[in-house]
């Protein structure tokens, strides 16, 4: 039935639907605010929604266009600023990664030795937990890893991020790894800084 629609009957079939065109518009721009996240999205679909309802009540074209880019900038420049100072005045009070995971039940799935690693699931999620009784981290190991030597013995992420980093930014920098002597360890990551020159 719309296989064949030529220019001039698809904006009659436009202006014929209207406020259909408007909601899919809006629905677009919803689906879009799921990946971007900030609230900018949702702006514009406020104003496909208003502009379909404009067009339910009888709007025209050239109207509803109108009405679509007056509220989606009213809603940028005055809506948006205050919804998002709203979600992130409590930003110090949420928890993400791992400090969301600081008291959480977590059920072995997978033994953990003491000195050794294991596997516990958290909310459905495999995570690789280690036993730490506050030693440290064994003195081979920080001298096998302070000359680049192959991951042993689990420490495989370490391993890995220390080489990524020399590969990016040059054999001056990486990771280094000390142990402290109240007990435990401490992982340095020592990157380049670069500065930006601005115009004055």
């Amino acid at each position: 039935m719309y296989n064949n629609l030529k220019p001039d009957t698809m904006y009659e079939f436009i202006l014929n639907h209207l406020w259909e065109a408007w909601t899919v518009v809006a629905l677009l721009f919803l689906a879009a605010e799921v990946a971007a996240g900030d609230f900018f999205m949702t702006c514009f679909a406020v104003g496909a929604a208003l502009s379909a309802i404009a067009a339910l009540c009888g709007a025209g074209l050239y109207v509803t266009i109108g009405v679509f880019a007056l509220c989606s900038l009213l809603c940028i420049f005055f809506v948006r600023p205050f919804v998002l100072k709203c979600l992130h005045s409590r930003r110090g009070e949420r928890k993400s990664n791992a400090d969301a995971l600081i008291g959480r039940r977590a059920v072995v799935r997978e033994a953990i030795p003491a000195g050794g690693a294991g596997y516990v699931a958290i909310d459905g999620d495999m995570w690789r937990s280690v036993s730490a009784d506050g030693s440290g981290i064994p003195d081979e190991v920080i001298r096998r890893f302070a000359q680049d030597g192959p991951a042993r013995e689990g420490r495989l992420g370490l391993y890995n991020v220390n080489l990524i980093l020399k590969k990016y930014y040059g054999t001056d920098f990486g990771l280094h790894l000390r142990n402290n002597p109240e007990g435990g360890a401490t992982v340095y990551a020592l990157l380049p800084i670069t500065r930006r020159e601005t115009d004055a």
